[in-house]
Formats: C-alpha cells, structure tokens, sequence
C-alpha cells in the first residue's frame, strides 16, 4: 500500500535455506480495480488527501473534486483511490469520460471501467444502474464530468439512488449541479511542494538536475508562473 508504481522486490536467503520459499506478498494488485498505472511519483496534496478520504465516507456519496484544467484532480483521484481500495470490496473503478460527447458515450464508459459493455439495446443510463446494483460495495471515479452537462448529472442522480452501496468520486472543472453532492476545491500546490515536484520531474527529464540556491529563485519563478 502506499507504492504507485511497480518496483522490483528481491528475496535474500543464506545458503542453507535457499530451498525455502515463501508465499506471494499481499499486494493491491490482487484486488478488483482498474486504476491506471502511475509512472511518476506523487508530491504534496496530503491536507487534500486527508479532507477526500474524510468526504469519501461521510454521508454525501457524491464527492466532486473541483478546479480549473491542469491542476491535478485526475492524479489525485487516482493517489485516493489507490489508498482506499482496502476499504471497498467491490473495488475502486476508473472511467475516463474525456472521449464521450454524448450521454450514452458516458456510460458505455462507465460500463467498460466496470468490466461489463453496454448491450446494443436499451437505455445506457439504466444499464448502468443496473450493473452498479448487482455490485458489493464500491468506488466509482467518473474522470473530466464537466463537458456533459445535465444530462450526465441526471444519470448520476439515478445511479446514486438505485445503487446505496455505491460511492462516487467525480472530478470537473464546474459544480454538478445535484443536490448533497460534497464539493472539494483544488487549488495550486504550494510553493515548496511546487518546487519539489518541478525538480522530480526535471530529473526525469535530465537525470543529473539538482535544485540548489543557485536555481531556486528560477524555479519559484517558474512554479508561480505555472
């Protein structure tokens, strides 16, 4: 828990006992998601962190992470879930909205995020409801809202009430517009997380970049400028 990315795990035994083996580690990968992989490691946002997972089990259970284009809200969504999947044995599910231009692209979407295509015919927005109903209790992300308006909304709304053991984690740039939903706004890292973050992604770029006092006073520069 806690490792984003895949790492490599070595066993080391004395001689005497390199017959020995031990069972696999208890991994999140053995549990039902299909949260993107991440590559890069993940900087600051631990007071947000905090205030998601205290809404992601009170008593709203449509939580809405709010902010402008570019300010982190997928990648965070992706760090809670992660963090959360321990709480939720139906699993914490991914659906990437950004392609859909229609109702029922949304919820072909949200269907194949939760392993289960729509059918060819029937209303997409009941068949959803539908899935989620048969599901034991679990998370669903509905990734860049924003773009669909009210009709998604309504859909959300009917999932919401046909599905109690169903929590939702919507990321948008605007409010959705449904009553009870708990809103959370993402504003800019601070500085000095701004910095950390500039100079991990830096070195990914160019393994020997250090920040040092030299640099600092450009990259704040750089960061406010962001």
């Amino acid at each position: 828990k806690g490792l984003e990315r895949p790492e490599p795990l070595f066993q080391v035994l004395p001689a005497s006992q390199r017959s020995r083996r031990f069972p696999p580690l208890r991994t999140l990968t053995a549990l039902p998601t299909n949260l993107p992989v991440q590559t890069t490691s993940f900087v600051g946002r631990e007071g947000e962190l905090a205030e998601l997972a205290e809404a992601a089990a009170g008593e709203s259970r449509v939580v809405a992470l709010l902010g402008p284009p570019g300010i982190g809200k997928t990648r965070l969504a992706v760090r809670l879930a992660s963090d959360l999947l321990e709480k939720f044995p139906g699993g914490c599910w991914f659906a990437d909205l950004s392609g859909a231009r229609t109702l029922a692209g949304a919820c072909a979407a949200a269907a194949l995020a939760l392993g289960a295509p729509l059918a060819a015919r029937g209303d997409p927005a009941d068949q959803v409801a539908a899935i989620l109903e048969g599901r034991r209790p679990l998370l669903l992300i509905l990734d860049t809202f924003e773009h669909l308006g009210a009709d998604l909304a309504a859909a959300l709304g009917a999932w919401v009430a046909r599905a109690p053991q169903v929590r939702f984690l919507v990321t948008s740039r605007a409010p959705l517009g449904l009553p009870g939903v708990r809103e959370v706004r993402l504003g800019p890292l601070p500085a000095p997380d701004a910095a950390r973050l500039f100079v991990e992604r830096a070195r990914e770029a160019r393994p020997d970049f250090a920040g040092s006092p030299a640099n600092a006073a450009d990259i704040a520069e750089i960061c406010a400028e962001l």
